[in-house]
């Protein structure tokens, strides 16, 4: 399945699924969060919790996806009990991705955009060319849909069978899924040049070359003007989010994930980074989680690469937020 995919069958699937605002906990994030929390391990750490964590945390997304997600998913700001929400790191890095020049952002998002929000969602591109492209799919999307309708009227039964399948499987989305339980111990560093010595037997190729590139620092002026686009974008999304639920019982847990099994030169901060924390209002129901609370988890030994948890870290994480959430929001 497409990360686009994926991320429209979440929203699909907690469309469709009855929904307890006593009760339900939405996490939200990217893979960091989705293979860092496992409700399965949540429920036998705490069978008898009252709280009912549902993933929502989708590989690839960012922080406007989950505003549209939530958007579309709680328009009266009252579906959900809490809502976690992942962030990589409290201080901004200096991310090599323009998170908010994406054109598959339009690509993913088009089929939940009521029309009304179309122009302002083109207007946070700030990129011409892609705001053009983006243009003309939104001026394309009905066409889409025209050709979606025309596939389930002559596809109806294969339709029908995979909507009978999402709502099947349910809660099992992520349910079963186990992360790798290897881990990057083995990885080691030139202590002069700072260069990778050796990988972990379980690297490929393609693992290898993507580790490399977490190991290239950029000069201080990029990582600088980096810095200041991406605490733009966090700013203003993690913003409009909370703008939404400035009146709402709803709880907004912010905590930051385990950033990486050892300090990543490509994601490293610069000295005058601003801080998330400082950037987001403080509400009364803006929760922030210390910076320490996972701090215990950066180890080579929790995870299975440099950006994500292995399965013994992940159950140490799930139990770790699930005795927090137990304790701050689990007692009536």
């Amino acid at each position: 399945m497409t990360t686009a995919g994926k991320f429209l069958f979440l929203i699909a699937y907690e469309q469709d699924r009855p929904a307890d605002a006593s009760r339900d906990v939405l996490m939200v994030g990217n893979s960091k969060m989705e293979w860092a929390f496992w409700v399965k391990q949540f429920k036998a750490f705490l069978p008898h919790s009252r709280l009912r964590p549902v993933m929502g945390a989708s590989s690839g997304s960012t922080e406007e996806w989950w505003y549209y997600m939530l958007h579309d998913l709680d328009p009266k700001h009252d579906r959900y009990a809490a809502i976690v929400i992942q962030i990589s790191g409290y201080k901004i890095s200096p991310w090599t991705q323009d998170f908010a020049n994406r054109f598959d952002n339009a690509q993913v998002l088009a089929p939940i955009l009521r029309w009304y929000e179309w122009p302002g969602f083109l207007r946070t591109f700030t990129d011409p060319d892609v705001r053009r492209r983006a243009t003309l799919l939104a001026v394309s999307s009905a066409h889409d849909y025209a050709l979606d309708l025309q596939d389930l009227l002559l596809n109806f039964n294969g339709r029908m069978h995979d909507l009978d399948w999402r709502r099947k499987i349910g809660e099992r989305w992520m349910y079963n899924e186990e992360a790798l339980s290897s881990n990057v111990e083995a990885l080691k560093l030139d202590p002069l040049t700072g260069r990778i010595i050796a990988y972990p037997p379980q690297f490929n190729a393609f693992k290898r070359r993507e580790t490399d590139s977490e190991f290239v620092r950029p000069t201080l002026d990029v990582a600088q003007k980096m810095t200041e686009r991406n605490a733009a974008f966090e700013r203003y999304w993690l913003g409009r989010i909370i703008e939404d639920y400035s009146n709402s019982k709803t709880k907004l847990i912010f905590l930051q994930t385990p950033r990486w099994p050892m300090p990543l030169p490509a994601q490293e901060p610069v000295a005058s980074a601003p801080d998330v924390r400082d950037m987001i209002p403080k509400l009364a129901n803006v929760i922030v989680l210390d910076p320490k609370t996972f701090a215990n988890l950066e180890q080579p030994r929790y995870f299975m690469d440099m950006l994500h948890l292995n399965h013994e870290g992940r159950i140490m994480f799930t139990d770790q937020l699930g005795e927090y959430l137990e304790r701050t929001i689990g007692r009536p």
